[in-house]
């Protein structure tokens, strides 16, 4: 039997989006790549996976904060008042780029998309009927979260603009205290 009792699906504007992409875009331009040991599969135009656990890259240091309180923003929205990210890194994709199925470590991951086509989608496999698909429709300056676990994929960029997200992998620390008072539990299975 499986049992659902929901699961988070995120997704936010960032209020900060336009004062931070033009900068931001810079730095990732002008940051160093080191070739990656991981084989992809997938058609990536720049990466920076490989050091996703370094934050003292220049643009992450340009941009932690306000991802950090978007990201601690939405949390709080669902029950925790703390978080901590863990990896933080950008993708690039040029035409015909994808990222397929995939999943992430952590409790949650999410997505920024810094620079993007409009008619571009993230697609999420419903984890309870592995045969539905949940293409989410999302324009640049957007953010989404979700369970780590949920196998997920980009969609194919079929233009010449390039297409930019910073993605991150993160855990929730703590319970809004607002939320541990005693409440009647009702057993329904």
């Amino acid at each position: 039997m499986n049992l659902s009792i929901g699961t988070p699906l995120l997704k936010a504007h960032f209020d900060n989006h336009l004062n931070l992409k033009n900068n931001l875009l810079s730095l990732i331009d002008q940051s160093k790549i080191e070739p990656d040991k991981v084989e992809f599969k997938d058609v990536f135009h720049k990466l920076d996976w490989n050091q996703s656990s370094d934050f003292n890259r220049p643009w992450v240091k340009y941009c932690i904060a306000d991802i950090q309180n978007q990201l601690s923003k939405m949390s709080y929205n669902i029950g925790f008042k703390s978080i901590q990210i863990n990896q933080i890194w950008f993708q690039q994709y040029g035409n015909h780029g994808t990222h397929g199925w995939h999943i992430h470590a952590n409790n949650f991951t999410g997505v920024y998309y810094l620079e993007f086509n409009e008619h571009q989608y993230t697609q999420l496999l419903d984890p309870l009927n592995l045969d539905r698909a949940i293409s989410l429709r999302v324009v640049e300056g957007d953010f989404i979260v979700f369970p780590s676990h949920i196998i997920h994929r980009s969609g194919v960029n079929q233009t010449e603009k390039r297409r930019s997200i910073i993605s991150f992998n993160f855990d929730v620390k703590d319970i809004r205290d607002d939320l541990l008072a005693e409440r009647t539990i009702k057993y329904v299975y």
